[in-house]
């Protein structure tokens, strides 16, 4: 049984849309990165996915006020294809969340016409190279 929901809070018209995912993993690098493109380009929120899957705590906002974990969609316009943001406080914490998540992220995905999705995340390293070559 699918427990895991997609709210919508509005229905943007996007043009050849692309998603960027970005949600905390290794060093939390795919999250900071998908982030910092949220802010910077100035996104637009559309929609929210919960989850049970999620962990089973609450993120106190600095009014005070409590919500849920969850994951949220955000659009940006551009010239040639738009751009949506998938980022959120936490992955699944069972093997079985993790196909529920994923499916419902594809199945909205190709709803709003997305045919190309980037996923971000780091790399953990045994040993820190003093010298890269990169």
């Amino acid at each position: 049984m699918e427990r895991t929901t997609i709210k919508l809070v509005s229905r943007p018209k996007l043009k050849n849309p692309v998603l960027i995912q970005g949600l905390p993993g290794i060093g939390n690098v795919g999250r900071i990165a998908a982030g910092y493109l949220v802010n910077e380009l100035k996104t637009k929120l559309f929609a929210e996915l919960y989850s049970p899957h999620f962990l089973p705590i609450v993120v106190v906002r600095p009014d005070g006020i409590m919500r849920p974990i969850k994951a949220e969609f955000y659009y940006y316009k551009s010239k040639h294809n738009d751009f949506v943001f998938l980022i959120g406080d936490s992955q699944s914490i069972t093997s079985h969340g993790y196909y529920e998540i994923a499916g419902k992220i594809v199945d909205f995905a190709k709803e709003i016409g997305v045919k190309e999705i980037i996923t971000l995340g780091g790399l953990g390293v045994e040993k820190v190279v003093k010298e890269p070559k990169v």
